[in-house]
């Protein structure tokens, strides 16, 4: 009776206490893309529904990494992720603004929102940066909902933090390749911790003196190491405006960084409840994001592979890089 009870008791135990897996043969690639849990693709296969991935065939025949967050209703698609670091990548949303025919004929302005979700903009891996020979620009970040600045009565509304820059060039020959100090590319810092941000242009700056060599300027969050070319301004087919992304050669090169935790409380919280604690794996260990916004998993030194799986850590590595 006693080994009985004892057997109950483990039982009931184990059914309290559910880790967090993927059933067995969830895809682990959309196309060329690798998509690793906690990330997922099809029904349970992610650890929670912000971090599904849709994978969607294209017209082409190719197939895209669709996820949120998505920005002016469109699809964001997924570029990579780092479980280590806790970070994803997403195609560049392009803000635009052309002089046409003594005319202004502006594309979709970005506008992003990742509240209700557990990414944000990484501050560390991305700048606000302008394209253009006479082009000024701004950008709105928050750390709370966009919606908020509409619904909400003015004096709960949240703080928004504003930058910009200014790129200016009054001839070709003043444009210069990888250089974004000002002459047809600017950039600026952003601030930890946003959620969601919208872009705008000065256009009363934006004239007809440049546009018979640079008719357009843009404005966009992307990855820091972002190389500048003069044919971003001087061939406006560079970009694709009809789906605001860079063109398809250039989109597997630039990207947005995300943010992202496996939960919102520390590691020493997570910890205590062992259904949803994400660092499952044994030679796992949780790690604190050093701005308190969650925690995530790496495996323990020594160890690599995916500490959110059970038995995903592997090693320990011995020198040369072989395992023992």
């Amino acid at each position: 009776m006693a080994i009985l009870f004892f057997f109950m008791l483990l039982l009931s135990f184990s059914v309290a206490q559910p880790i967090f897996q993927p059933p067995a043969g969830c895809p682990t690639h959309c196309g060329d893309t690798e998509v690793t849990y906690p990330f997922g693709i099809g029904k349970n296969c992610s650890r929670s529904e912000e971090f599904d991935i849709l994978c969607n065939k294209t017209i082409d025949g190719s197939y895209k990494a669709i996820s949120l967050p998505a920005s002016n209703g469109s699809e964001s698609v997924l570029q990579s992720i780092s479980v280590s670091q806790g970070q994803a990548r997403f195609e560049v949303v392009v803000s635009w603004l052309c002089h046409i025919n003594s005319s202004f004929n502006r594309g979709s302005l970005s506008t992003v929102d990742l509240t209700e979700s557990p990414f944000w903009l990484s501050n560390t891996e991305n700048r606000f940066m302008v394209l253009g020979s006479e082009t000024s620009a701004y950008v709105r970040l928050t750390s709370k909902s966009i919606w908020d600045t509409i619904f909400n009565p003015p004096r709960s509304r949240p703080i928004w933090y504003e930058t910009g820059c200014t790129s200016v060039s009054l001839s070709e020959q003043g444009l210069v390749n990888g250089s974004c100090s000002g002459m047809g590319c600017c950039q600026t810092a952003i601030p930890f911790g946003m959620r969601g941000y919208d872009i705008t242009f000065d256009f009363r700056f934006h004239s007809s003196n440049t546009s018979s060599f640079s008719p357009c300027g843009y404005a966009m969050l992307i990855e820091k190491n972002f190389k500048f070319s003069t044919t971003y301004l001087t061939k406006t087919d560079s970009f694709n405006k009809d789906a605001n992304t860079f063109s398809a050669k250039d989109a597997k090169k630039f990207s947005v960084v995300f943010d992202w935790v496996a939960g919102n409380e520390t590691c020493k919280i997570a910890k205590q409840n062992r259904t949803h604690y994400a660092c499952v794996s044994t030679n796992s260990q949780c790690v604190d994001r050093a701005t308190g916004q969650g925690y995530i998993c790496n495996c323990a030194p020594g160890y690599h592979g995916n500490p959110y799986l059970l038995n995903g850590c592997q090693g320990p590595l011995r020198h040369g890089g072989l395992r023992g």
